[in-house]
C-alpha cells in the first residue's frame, strides 16, 4: 500500500505520475527558449562579424591604394614603349632585338651608376 500511496497520492489523485507531464513540458519550454536565445545570439554575432570584415577590407583596400599612389612609378609604360619601338625598328628580328635589349640594359646600368639620374636604380 505504501507504493500505491506514493503513485496515487493520499487522496486518490495521481501523485508523481501526474507531475511527469508538467516537468516534461517545463523542460521542453526551457529547451526551446535556450535554442531561441542561442540562434538569436548566433545571428547577431554573425552579422557583426560580416560587418567588421567588410569594414576591414575597405580599410585595407584604401591603405593599399594610398601606398601604391605614394610609391614611385613603375615605369611600365616606358619599358613597354621602348620594347615596342625596338621591335618595330628591328622588323621583328629576334637576334637584332636581343642585341638592342642588351645595349639598352648596359645604358641603364651606366645611368644608374651616375649620381645625376634619380630613381634610375628602380628601373628594370
Amino acid at each position: 500500500m505504501a507504493i500505491a500511496g506514493r503513485l496515487m497520492g493520499q487522496d486518490g489523485s495521481p501523485g508523481r505520475a501526474g507531475h511527469s507531464w508538467a516537468s516534461h513540458a517545463a523542460a521542453a519550454v526551457v529547451l526551446v527558449t535556450g535554442l531561441g536565445i542561442t540562434i538569436t545570439l548566433s545571428a547577431v554575432t554573425a552579422s557583426g562579424h560580416h560587418r567588421t570584415n567588410a569594414k576591414l577590407l575597405a580599410l585595407e583596400t584604401r591603405l593599399i591604394s594610398d601606398d601604391i599612389a605614394a610609391a614611385d612609378p613603375l615605369y611600365v609604360e616606358d619599358h613597354l614603349g621602348g620594347a615596342a619601338s625596338l621591335a618595330a625598328a628591328t622588323d621583328g628580328s629576334a637576334a637584332t632585338f636581343a642585341t638592342g635589349r642588351a645595349s639598352s640594359r648596359q645604358n641603364r646600368a651606366r645611368r644608374s651608376a651616375s649620381p645625376v639620374a634619380p630613381h634610375s636604380s628602380r628601373r628594370c
